[in-house]
């Protein structure tokens, strides 16, 4: 059942994401931006809850959460980019 959860969370939050790549041309920078900040948010929230779990799910626990952790990167980074943009 618990794994069942975490699968769900992951493809909650990659069908959001994804969902914000379609829209991308349709917001001004201050969206863009605060879809990203939202994205981080709820990988966060999903990594915490990954880490609560006691089963390593056959081992792949650690290897989702350093996908997820890798994701939270890529989305801060892209938060600088359009921060940076903002500046110009």
């Amino acid at each position: 059942m618990r794994k069942a959860a975490l699968v769900l969370a992951v493809i909650v939050v990659l069908g959001a994401v994804d969902a914000l790549a379609e829209n991308d041309e349709h917001r001004g920078e201050a969206g863009i931006d605060n879809d990203l900040s939202r994205m981080r948010q709820r990988i966060e929230i999903v990594i915490t809850d990954l880490r609560k779990e006691h089963s390593d799910f056959g081992g792949h626990k650690a290897k989702a959460e350093r996908f997820l952790n890798e994701a939270r990167d890529e989305l801060i980074a892209a938060e600088a980019t359009v921060s940076d943009d903002d500046d110009k």
